[in-house]
């Protein structure tokens, strides 16, 4: 599972808890997508293969649940998806437990087939550069790294060893920047050359560094803290000219995810989201959208994408981390606009141009 340590100890209790109970999947007719929309991979539970993939069309402010088992003469997409990339027409997702990189067309959803991964680990977050080459991190019991894949052959190039339990990876055309968690015990950023697939510098931020965003040639690097309170999260600017820290602050509640909004960086911690100023690294708006208005249930807002062209946000919520979840839309004003269901644990959403 992709999120903090303490989402997966809140999930993990209450999937012992319902192991014998069974959520009936909504299967829908599959989708048409438009010219735009929305795409969400929801997780599933861990170790009970129900991942899925909801589309929302913004054109018809229609939702189509598990469009891939409808794609797919109603076949399991796997076992905990964690993230998802767009190349073109081709979408790649990670699945987790399934040791996958699944790859499906996202305009009909029909799966194009997949990148074995069981010799290297479980895949968590994918960057792609172009049309030939592709990283994912991955975990694994012999070491960590991260895999590099060619996109259109759908084949692995090599796995380069960074630290322990890496999660968010970026590129910039040149360099990857890779988050090393340690799950919750390193606290580096591996830097890559991509062409050449070797580390060329490694760099100490906070304690459990996990997402990494770009933002106008700048890379942000988020770290979670621990859950204890002996180490506080923060953001870490990275110049990608000078592969050095050049600025960094903290930030309380153990942030996570984030998403950029112009010259904003929305990131999601434990009171709902903070609202930063990229430039200078100040908080402009601590309780920008509280996770209590977005899940009443447990508080816990799970994910986040920004829709530039629409400039609206779309915020997961796990409600009970049982049953069907569901994405509320904003507004840059912090407004709600609308909500839709999709699948459980909606832990990455794509929006498709």
């Amino acid at each position: 599972m992709k999120k903090s340590i303490l989402t997966i100890f809140v999930i993990s209790i209450f999937a012992l808890s319902s192991c014998n109970k069974s959520v009936d999947p909504i299967i829908d007719p599959p989708a048409l997508p438009q010219s735009s929309g929305v795409i969400v991979v929801s997780e599933g539970l861990f170790s009970q293969n129900n991942s899925s993939i909801s589309y929302y069309s913004i054109k018809d402010n229609k939702v189509t649940q598990n469009v891939y088992a409808a794609a797919n003469s109603n076949a399991k997409l796997g076992d905990t998806a964690n993230d998802m990339k767009i190349l073109g027409n081709k979408g790649y997702i990670a699945v987790d437990q399934s040791f996958k990189i699944e790859i499906i067309d996202v305009n009909s959803f029909k799966s194009l087939g997949m990148i074995d991964l069981s010799t290297y680990g479980e895949p968590r977050e994918i960057s792609i550069v172009d049309s030939t080459m592709g990283f994912v991190t991955v975990w694994n019991s012999n070491g960590d790294g991260v895999v590099k894949f060619n996109p259109s052959k759908m084949t692995v190039t090599s796995l380069i060893t960074v630290g322990t339990k890496p999660e968010g990876i970026v590129n910039n055309g040149k360099y990857l920047f890779v988050a090393n968690s340690g799950w919750g015990a390193d606290s580096t950023v591996s830097i890559i050359d991509a062409t050449q697939s070797s580390v060329v510098k490694t760099l100490t931020v906070g304690i459990n560094p996990n997402s990494v965003i770009e933002n106008n040639g700048e890379i942000y690097v988020i770290s979670t803290g621990s859950y204890s309170g002996s180490y506080t999260g923060g953001i870490f600017k990275i110049d990608p000219s000078t592969l050095t820290v050049t600025k960094s602050m903290d930030l309380p509640g153990n942030p996570g995810d984030a998403a950029v909004v112009d010259n904003s960086i929305l990131v999601i911690n434990s009171s709902g989201i903070v609202r930063l100023n990229s430039n200078n690294l100040s908080i402009t708006d601590s309780t920008f959208i509280k996770s209590s208005e977005v899940n009443p249930i447990f508080s816990t807002i799970y994910s986040i994408a920004y829709d530039q062209s629409k400039q609206k946000l779309y915020l997961g919520n796990p409600k009970d981390f049982q049953q069907n979840g569901e994405v509320v839309v904003y507004d840059l004003r912090g407004s709600e606009l609308s909500r839709f269901d999709c699948g459980i644990n909606p832990g990455t959403i794509v929006i498709k141009d």
